[in-house]
This record gives structure tokens, sequence and C-alpha cells, in this order.
């Protein structure tokens, strides 16, 4: 016999979520990169973890963390390739594999760099400078 009997929860173990609002949802570079793909992660699909490049706002769908020490300013894209985007966070590089320009569709990083000049390229936080450059990049289409 599968019926479930309702049974009042104990008050002392009731924890309050605060409502999520899109703000929390901006990556933040200078932060590791085990908990900006946590952010990824936890904000798919709604409302998306988002940074900004050339001023326009990139919603990131997909990344991993990966070991690899960079010595670079957050946010500062290191290499792209068939195999993703790799930015440099606040300790080691951040993989991007599926991303999505403002009014675009979500597509693979691959894609994004056959259209999108990224070389010398920063994803910058809203409040910082948006001119900020790096020449330390390659890029392979």
């Amino acid at each position: 016999d599968n019926k479930l009997s309702a049974s009042e929860q104990d008050a002392s173990k009731v924890t309050y979520a605060n409502k999520i609002h899109k703000q929390e949802a901006e990556i933040d570079w200078l932060d590791s990169a085990i908990n900006i793909e946590r952010k990824i992660r936890a904000f798919n699909s709604w409302p998306l973890a988002y940074t900004f490049l050339n001023r326009q706002r990139i919603r990131i769908w997909q990344a991993k963390a990966k070991a690899k020490k960079i010595h670079l300013s957050a946010g500062t894209i290191i290499a792209a390739d068939k195999n993703g985007i790799e930015v440099s966070t606040g300790n080691v590089s951040l993989m991007i594999q599926k991303l999505q320009a403002a009014g675009s569709k979500v597509v693979s990083a691959q894609d994004f760099i056959n259209a999108q000049d990224l070389l010398n390229q920063c994803f910058m936080n809203k409040g910082n400078e948006l001119s900020q450059k790096n020449t330390n990049v390659r890029v392979q289409a």
C-alpha cells in the first residue's frame, strides 16, 4: 500500500531562502574558478550566470574549472580554441564551453570564437573599466 501520510515540519529546522535576484548571477572574475563554475551551474537555467565583453552581456551556460595556475588579470581571455574559451580567475583558469551573446542563441565556445574577435579581450564586471586589454592572448579558430 503506497500511501503517504502528512507530518508537521520541525519548526527548529526550518530555514528561509531569500529571493534570488538577477544581479547575484553576475560573475566576479576575482573569485575562484571552482566557485565561478558552481555559480554557473547554480544559476542555470534562471537567471543564468553572466559577464560582459565589449559592453555586451554574455550569458555563460557551461564551464569547467581547470587546475592551470594563471598570472594574468582576472577575466583575461588566455586562449580560445576548439576546446573552449580559457579565462583567468582569482586563482586558476576556467574553460567556458557554452555561452550566449545578447539576442543570440546558445552556442558552443567554438561557434562563438568563429563569430567574435577575442584577441586582446577581457570579460568584465559591469562596474569595471571596460577598456582593459591584455596582449598575452592566443586565439585559434
